[in-house]
């Protein structure tokens, strides 16, 4: 590659003098005559901080004054890239709204182009996703329903195999569980399992074990608990599930 060189003559801004017989260089100063752009007011929010596992999100960017009225709104899931959802023309009031099923911690963004008088300028608002948490029994010899509530039914020398799922994946992450049993008149505890470990499926198993008493009403449920370094979803409990044994 040959760079050519840069002739006198090619400098705009220089001009070429005589002073006495003597070859000067003047140099002319350009003066930057444009004003600074101004600040857009710009702002984003959701109708709620926190939401289920794929619920609907509801997102508004607003927009003040400006020559432009185009905005865009841009979501990016914890562990994923920038994605625009919507972009267009603000109404009359200076909104610009969409909606985002929500399956991860997101942010949400409003972006402005800029224009003639207002600087381009983008403001960020972060909302927060339960997981999902599905609980399954195993074992159970038949279903039967105690009033409006399900029930799974065991023999008493079987212990119940309780599988907890959790979605989004979460592979080698916490799961606990919780059983109680009802008596005098209220639901207490009978005994948990901390942290146990889910499977790459995000599948997670445990064992009621020891003597199963016939003729009480028991429930499970289980807790999605997130370590610190994974900001995916927040801790999520399951829905209970109902048992009881039988000695027939």
């Amino acid at each position: 590659m040959r760079i050519k060189m840069l002739s006198l003559k090619a400098v705009a801004v220089a001009t070429l003098a005589t002073v006495a017989g003597t070859l000067a260089l003047t140099g002319t100063a350009q003066a930057d005559t444009k004003s600074p752009r101004a600040a857009a007011t710009i702002s984003i929010a959701t109708n709620k901080q926190t939401y289920y596992y794929n619920d609907n999100a509801t997102v508004t960017a607003h927009i003040g004054a400006t020559v432009s009225r185009t905005l865009s709104i841009v979501a990016q899931q914890y562990g994923g890239g920038k994605v625009t959802i919507k972009k267009g023309t603000v109404d009359s009031h200076g909104n610009l709204t969409t909606t985002f099923h929500v399956t991860r911690s997101t942010n949400f963004s409003a972006v402005f182009g800029g224009d003639s008088k207002y600087a381009p300028k983008t403001v960020t608002l972060g909302v927060r996703s339960y997981a999902k948490v599905g609980l399954t029994q195993g074992r159970y010899i038949s279903s039967v329903n105690v009033g409006s509530t399900p029930y799974k039914l065991y023999h008493s020398y079987t212990n119940p195999l309780i599988k907890a799922v959790v979605q989004p994946t979460h592979a080698n992450e916490c799961v606990s569980y919780f059983a109680q049993i009802y008596t005098r008149g209220a639901w207490r505890n009978l005994t948990t399992a901390s942290c146990v470990r889910t499977s790459s499926a995000s599948a997670a198993f445990a064992e009621l074990t020891g003597s199963h008493p016939t003729n009480l009403h028991y429930r499970v449920r289980a807790e999605f608990v997130h370590p610190a370094s994974d900001g995916a979803n927040v801790n999520t409990y399951s829905y209970w599930t109902y048992f009881a044994f039988t000695s027939r």
